[in-house]
């Protein structure tokens, strides 16, 4: 229970690493927020915890909004008292050729993975200011922040942003007693992941991606969280600025990939 006291905020709290992470969270005796863009998801979800005993809640929240951050933290800090820890996990992605990238394709994910994570971040340190206590931010990244492939260009151009976004705001906000830092996932068993599995080329793609992974198949949710849960903890105490490759080896193969 090594969060006990401590209150936080999960976006894209309701599936995949997100719930994962909020699970932990709770486990570890966190109060969680459920902030995530389906009222339904989220709900469900904030239920599901506090019938394990977490004290969790649901606040629905459309992270390319910056107003809804800004409400999520203002309604998260006065209905807990107080705000110490903020994950920014909510995501999308897709495939899709340079050239067939459109505009709203373009904004659709720098929206919600580079802007709604940079809103996250500024509205979760302005309340730690506030409180005048020290705070922790966890920016779900991805390893196409460092070594990417083909027809994704929106996304990692998105997920370079954020780690070098986790970079600044560490180095700004040090002294404050606020740490910021980056968890890069690699391949991942989620909703997205399954989608993959299930279509009509999905066993060769699937067999492709654990071939290129040292550890030789996708990460569960839970070991994503795991890694997040642990850089919100006292143990991680002098760790800020820093990108978590959490991959299973799949950017160690980069000189060895088929």
């Amino acid at each position: 229970m090594r969060l006990t006291g401590k209150n936080a905020v999960v976006t894209g709290g309701g599936s995949g690493i997100g719930r994962a992470i909020a699970e932990r969270l709770g486990e570890e005796g966190a109060a969680v927020v459920i902030a995530e863009i389906d009222p339904t998801t989220s709900d469900q979800t904030a239920r599901s915890l506090s019938e394990r005993g977490v004290h969790a809640m649901s606040i629905p929240t459309d992270v390319s909004r910056p107003e809804e951050l800004k409400r999520l933290v203002e309604q998260a800090s006065s209905t807990l008292g107080t705000l110490d820890i903020f994950i920014n996990n909510a995501g999308i992605n897709f495939l899709k050729p340079m050239v067939e990238t459109s505009v709203e394709d373009w904004e659709r994910v720098i929206g919600t993975d580079l802007r709604g994570t940079f809103f996250g971040c500024k509205y979760a340190i302005e309340q730690f200011l506030r409180q005048r206590s020290a705070g922790c931010v966890i920016n779900i990244s991805s390893v196409h922040s460092v070594a990417t492939i083909p027809e994704t260009a929106p996304y990692a151009a998105a997920k370079g942003g954020v780690s070098q976004l986790t970079k600044s705001l560490a180095i700004e906000f040090g002294l404050r007693g606020i740490r910021v830092n980056a968890v890069c996932p690699g391949a991942t068993a989620t909703r997205i992941w399954e989608e993959l599995t299930s279509s009509a080329d999905g066993e060769r793609i699937v067999q492709h991606w654990r071939r290129n992974i040292a550890i030789g198949r996708e990460a569960r949710p839970r070991e994503i969280a795991n890694a997040v849960v642990w850089l919100c903890t006292e143990e991680a105490s002098y760790i800020t600025g820093a990108n978590f490759i959490v991959d299973g080896g799949m950017t160690a193969m980069l000189a060895h990939r088929e």
